[in-house]
This record gives structure tokens, C-alpha cells and sequence, in this order.
């Protein structure tokens, strides 16, 4: 469910899907997992050991959308997604059709 809505969320946002990195310990007849979340450069760990991989990874996913929903609307978040999207350059466009304005010239071409 927590794997599912992270997913979700960085779709929405045009950033790369969660990336999700794990530790094993104990015997191989009882193992226990750990899971840490990258989601859009930032790393969350789950809070404690799990019994499967999937729980451990949906521990992890928790605490990343618990963690992003505690800190409301980010400037620097939204100012990803709109780089990310083209949504700056596609606005400086639009401003510069504007009567009296010159096309933006791109320095560093691609």
C-alpha cells in the first residue's frame, strides 16, 4: 500500500521512481530485513527490522510519505517539478510572445 502511494506520488511529481535498498540479517532459517526509500535524492529508513523484504520496504515507503506530508508545500519542491517538467522555459517562452519582448536565446544548447 505505502510502496504503492510512494510510486504514485513521484509520478505525479515527474520525479524517478523510488528506489528502495535492503539489509539482511540473522540465520537463514529466521531472517530479519531493514529497508531504506531514495525518493528524489532523499534517503528513508524504516524505523526497525521486518520479517519479510515487503515489509521491510513498506515500513521504509511509510516513512517517506509520512516524512513529506509533516512538511507541507516545499518552495524547493516545487521549483524541482518545474524544472524537471519544462514548465520554466515553456513560461519565459510565453512571457517573451508578449508585444515588445525578444525570444530568450539558449547559451548552453543541449
Amino acid at each position: 500500500m505505502y510502496k504503492n502511494q510512494l510510486q504514485e506520488l513521484a509520478q505525479r511529481s515527474c520525479f524517478n521512481l523510488p528506489s528502495y535498498a535492503c539489509i539482511r540479517e540473522g540465520p537463514d532459517h529466521a531472517p530479519r530485513f531493514k529497508a531504506t526509500v531514495n525518493f528524489n535524492g532523499e534517503i528513508f529508513e524504516g524505523p526497525s527490522y521486518c520479517f519479510t523484504l515487503r515489509q521491510a520496504e513498506h515500513a521504509a515507503a511509510e516513512v517517506a510519505l509520512h516524512t513529506l506530508s509533516t512538511r507541507g508545500p516545499s518552495r524547493c519542491l516545487a521549483a524541482r517539478v518545474l524544472d524537471e517538467t519544462g514548465v520554466y522555459k515553456n513560461l519565459l517562452q510565453e512571457t517573451a510572445h508578449r508585444p515588445g519582448l525578444n525570444l530568450p536565446i539558449n547559451l548552453n544548447p543541449p
